[in-house]
């Protein structure tokens, strides 16, 4: 599902469709693959492909960051910092 999501978000041998690469890549995540978890946050905050969402994407970064990808991580506390989807709290931000 992810690599579909890669092929859909790339046109890699078929027609590129933001949309569709959404759909797969929240398929993979949902199943906990964390590559495809970093994307959906990212897709999310940046709204390719799907309409912004700052909270969802907040709640995908968290889930790949208890993961321990170091990037996410950063984004939590960047989102804790800013309010960013989540109410501010300068303690989780810091931690």
């Amino acid at each position: 599902m992810h690599n579909l999501g890669v092929s859909y978000y790339k046109g890699l041998g078929i027609t590129e469709d933001k949309a569709k690469a959404f759909k797969y890549f929240s398929q993979s995540a949902e199943l906990g693959l964390l590559q495809s978890q970093v994307i959906v946050a990212g897709l999310l905050y940046s709204d390719e492909g799907v309409t912004k969402d700052h909270k969802k994407a907040f709640e995908w970064a968290l889930k790949a960051a208890n993961q321990g990808d170091v990037e996410s991580q950063n984004n939590i506390g960047l989102a804790y910092e800013n309010g960013d989807g989540v109410a501010k709290d300068p303690v989780l931000a810091k931690k």
